[in-house]
C-alpha cells in the first residue's frame, strides 16, 4: 500500500471530552504520588513484556523516564493513574479533573509544535488518553469517542509524511491495529485497513511478531467473515447462490485452521496449567467444576480467551451456515447422515470445551474476590488467589515461569490479579455472552451443556459488582428472573446478554 498525503493535524483532534458523574473529591498530593506508584508498579510494570505486548502500556516506564513532569504523556498518565486510584478507594472520577485537564492541555500544545508532535511519546499520550475515555465510558455506561485514537493515527500519518520512525513505531502501529480489530468484531464491521490505508508493505513488516498480533491479524479476517454473515443474515441466506456460499465455506474452513494452528506458536510458558481445587488451591475460590486453569499473568489469560472468543464465533457461524446449506457437508467430507450427526458431535464438544476453558479462566482472574477490594486489602493478603506459586515447585511449568521475565512474588501477583483481573474478566464475559446471547443464530446456546450459561452469566454479574459498576443503571428486563448475586443484590440474570452488548458497545465505541 502506498503512503497517502493526510492534512496537517489539528488541535480540535484533542478536544476534551467530559464525563457525567456525581461528585468529584480532590486528591490529595500523597494520594496521587501513591496512585502513580500503584499504576507504574501493578499496571505498567508487572506482568508486561514486549512479547505479549499490543504497544501501549509496555512503551510507557521508558517512555516516561525521559518526560518532564509537565509533558502530555505524564501529565496523561497521572491522569490514568488516579483513575485507577479512584475506583479502588471507591471515590468518583471524571475528565474535568485539574490534572486531566492540563494533560488535554498540554497534548493540545504539543501537536502545534512540529518537533513535539513527531515526538512518540505525543503519541502514547495521545493513546493513553483513548485508554482513559474507555475506562470512564464503560463505568459510565456510554459509548465512547475515538477522538484520541483518531488523532493517535494522525500524528503517526504526519510522522511518516515527514519522515521520521520513532523506535517503537511497529508496536504503536500494532495498538491502533488492535483497536481497529476490536472495533469491527463488537460492530460487525468489516475491516479494510480504511483506517490504516496509508501504511506501506514496510510499515505492516515492522510489526511485532508475537502471539497477540498474530491473534489481532485472524481477528481481522474473523471480523469480514462476521460481518458477511450478518449481511447475509438480513437478506435471507437462502438467497444466496450455492458455489458462492461453497466458496465462503471453504474460507472459513482455512481461517479456523490457521485459528487453531495459533497455540502451537506460542511461548510454552503461554500454556494454561490446571489445578484442583482444594488439592492445590483453596475452597474459597469459586469454580466451575473444581478446577482453574492458571497463566503466567492476566495479559496472557486475556490473550488466551480472545483466542477462545473468535473460535466461538466461527464456530457459530459455520454451523449456522450447515443448518441452512446441508449440501455445505459434502466440503467437510460428511455426506452420509452418520458422518454428519458425529460431525455435530464434534461441534458440540468444542463449542463446550471452549466455554470449559474459559470458565476455567475465571478463578484465575478473580480468586475469592466476591466483593470490592479496598486498599487495605491490596497491601493485606486477605483476598486468595490461584496461580503457580500453587503448584509443586518441582514442577517443569513452574520452573519455566520462575526463569522467565514474568515470574513474580506472590504477593505482587495477588495485587497484579486484584486490580486487572475484574477488568479483563468483564471484556471477556461480555464478549462471550454477546457472541451467545445474538438473535441470529443461537446455535452455540443450545450447544452449552446444562449449566454452563446460568453459571457464566453469575459470574458476570459478580464482576460488575467487583469492579462498583452501578447495576441498577443498567437496562432491566423480565424480573420474573431474578437471582441474587455473591453480595446479596437481587439481579436479573435474563438481561445478562442484553447488558454485556450494552458494555461490548462501550469497550469499542
Amino acid at each position: 500500500m502506498k503512503a497517502q498525503k493526510d492534512p496537517a493535524v489539528h488541535p480540535s483532534l484533542f478536544k476534551e471530552q467530559y464525563v457525567s458523574l456525581d461528585s468529584i473529591q480532590s486528591l490529595s498530593g500523597d494520594d496521587k504520588r501513591n496512585a502513580m506508584s500503584l499504576f507504574v508498579a501493578y499496571v505498567l510494570v508487572l506482568g508486561r513484556s514486549f512479547e505479549s505486548s499490543r504497544g501501549l502500556l509496555e512503551l510507557l516506564t521508558p517512555a516516561l523516564a525521559l518526560e518532564a513532569y509537565d509533558s502530555p504523556l505524564s501529565l496523561s498518565l497521572h491522569a490514568a493513574a488516579i483513575q485507577l486510584w479512584c475506583l479502588i478507594n471507591s471515590t468518583s472520577f471524571a475528565s474535568s479533573d485539574r490534572i486531566l485537564t492540563q494533560a488535554y492541555s498540554s497534548l493540545r500544545a504539543a501537536i502545534q509544535d512540529p518537533l513535539q508532535r513527531s515526538c512518540e511519546s505525543t503519541v502514547l499520550a495521545a493513546l493513553l488518553l483513548q485508554r482513559y475515555e474507555r475506562f470512564s465510558a464503560v463505568w459510565n455506561q456510554h459509548e465512547q469517542c475515538h477522538v484520541h485514537r483518531n488523532g493517535a493515527l494522525a500524528l503517526l500519518r504526519q510522522q511518516k509524511l515527514d519522515g521520521i520512525n520513532s523506535r517503537h513505531r511497529g508496536y504503536l502501529i500494532s495498538q491502533l491495529f488492535h483497536i481497529e480489530v476490536n472495533i469491527c468484531i463488537s460492530k460487525k464491521i468489516p475491516f479494510q485497513a480504511s483506517e490504516i490505508t496509508w501504511l506501506s508493505d514496510q510499515d505492516l513488516s515492522i510489526l511485532p511478531s508475537n502471539p497477540s498480533t498474530a491473534l489481532d491479524v485472524l481477528g481481522s479476517s474473523i471480523a469480514n467473515h462476521q460481518h458477511k454473515f450478518y449481511l447475509l443474515s438480513e437478506k435471507k441466506l437462502t438467497t444466496t447462490s450455492i458455489p458462492e456460499v461453497s466458496q465462503w465455506y471453504e474460507e472459513l474452513e482455512d481461517t479456523e485452521d490457521q485459528l487453531h494452528s495459533w497455540p502451537n506458536k506460542v511461548p510454552r510458558y503461554w500454556l494454561p496449567q490446571t489445578l484442583q481445587s482444594g488439592k492445590h488451591f483453596d475452597k474459597s475460590i469459586i469454580t466451575y467444576a473444581g478446577y482453574s486453569d492458571i497463566y503466567p499473568n492476566i495479559q496472557i489469560a486475556s490473550i488466551w480467551n480472545l483466542w477462545r472468543t473468535y473460535c466461538l464465533l466461527l464456530r457459530k457461524i459455520k454451523l449456522a451456515l450447515l443448518n441452512v446449506f446441508p449440501s455445505l457437508y459434502e466440503l467437510a467430507g460428511t455426506t452420509e447422515d452418520l458422518l454428519r450427526h458425529d460431525f455435530r458431535i464434534k461441534s458440540v464438544q468444542l463449542t463446550q470445551d471452549l466455554v470449559d476453558s474459559i470458565c476455567q479462566s475465571v478463578p484465575f482472574h478473580l480468586g475469592d474476590y466476591i466483593k470490592p477490594a479496598s486498599l487495605s486489602e491490596l497491601m493485606v493478603p486477605v483476598i486468595s488467589c490461584v496461580g503457580y506459586h500453587d503448584m509443586d515447585t518441582s514442577h517443569i511449568s513452574y520452573n519455566l515461569y520462575q526463569k522467565s521475565s514474568l515470574f513474580m512474588s506472590r504477593d505482587d501477583h495477588r495485587r497484579h490479579v486484584i486490580i486487572q483481573g475484574p477488568w479483563h474478566m468483564m471484556c471477556t464475559l461480555s464478549h462471550v455472552l454477546s457472541i451467545l446471547g445474538d438473535n441470529e443464530s443461537r446455535n452455540p446456546v443450545h450447544a452449552l451443556r446444562e449449566g454452563q450459561i446460568d453459571w457464566i452469566r453469575a459470574q458476570f454479574f459478580r464482576v460488575l459488582r467487583l469492579l462498583r459498576m452501578d447495576v441498577e443503571r443498567l437496562p432491566a428486563n423480565n424480573h420474573d428472573h431474578c437471582q441474587a448475586d455473591a453480595g446479596g443484590h437481587s439481579l436479573d440474570i435474563a438481561n445478562a446478554e442484553i447488558i454485556a452488548k450494552r458494555l461490548m458497545a462501550a469497550f469499542t465505541g
